[in-house]
């Protein structure tokens, strides 16, 4: 801010902060659009996925053998189930890179998942997956924001 007035960091910092809101409020109503969708299907309805064709957008899933594999993963939901369940031992964000996952065939990506509850009883699972290279400085609080205010807004009801 070398060479601006007390006036223009001012306002540079308002504008700045309030786009990074806009940017939370947008991610946050998504998620909450998401639960409303994942909580009034059929209880046999475990997991919700969204946003799984954006993998396709990223440079690190070109080789189609490995991106093959990947989604198959995501097919088979006990694979996922395991994953999501053993996210539900962790206190607070859980962070599983490569074969920490405990998946066989997404050992080149990275999940990042919290609980959400209604403040007694864990309802359950959100999480992003992404490659081992994603930004985890940025994604780690969201994932923790996202899952206290689902928390919050669950409690209330």
């Amino acid at each position: 801010f070398r060479g601006y007035s007390l006036i223009e960091i001012k306002l540079s910092l308002e504008n700045m902060l309030l786009k990074e809101k806009e940017k939370f409020d947008r991610i946050i109503n998504k998620a909450m659009a998401m639960c409303k969708v994942a909580f009034d299907k059929d209880e046999s309805a475990d997991i919700y996925y969204h946003g799984t064709s954006n993998i396709l957008e990223k440079p690190d899933f070109t080789d189609i053998e490995e991106l093959k594999l990947l989604l198959k993963a995501f097919e088979e939901k006990s694979a996922i189930l395991k994953l999501l369940n053993k996210c539900l031992q962790e206190k607070g964000v859980a962070i599983y890179i490569g074969a920490e996952s405990s998946i066989e065939k997404m050992e080149d990506i990275s999940v990042i998942a919290s609980t959400y509850s209604t403040g007694e009883k864990t309802l359950g699972t959100l999480g992003i997956v992404g490659p081992k290279r994603m930004d985890y400085s940025e994604l780690i609080p969201l994932v923790a924001l996202t899952a206290k205010l689902i928390t919050n807004h669950f409690s209330r009801i």
